[in-house]
């Protein structure tokens, strides 16, 4: 796992942050538990984790604050773009040949 390039997080108090992901959209109030895990996200065995630990680490999973070490957010969002661009809308057309003598 890896952490997402869209993270950003400010810092509340001495425990508490709020995080946004712009990929996902996601806004969460998040303890220094998260933002542990979070910084030291390539060095961490899930299995090792703790009950508590593996909740957060799910939920940051979901939320797109970690993604898996192939995910490659750049060629989504890419994706994401074409699609919104591109995608969804239906455009029909018709071509009539006329045959006008002048």
């Amino acid at each position: 796992m890896k952490r997402s390039n869209y993270n950003f997080s400010v810092k509340l108090d001495e425990d508490k942050s709020i995080a946004f992901n712009s990929f996902t959209t996601d806004l969460s109030l998040v303890n220094e538990r998260f933002d542990f895990l979070l910084n030291n996200i390539e060095d961490i065995v899930y299995d090792d984790l703790n009950g508590e630990d593996k909740a957060i680490f799910d939920k940051m999973k979901e939320a797109g604050y970690i993604v898996d070490d192939a995910t490659e957010e750049l060629d989504l969002l890419k994706i994401k773009y074409n699609k919104s661009k591109y995608g969804e809308k239906k455009c029909t057309w018709s071509c009539y040949s006329t045959n006008h003598e002048l």
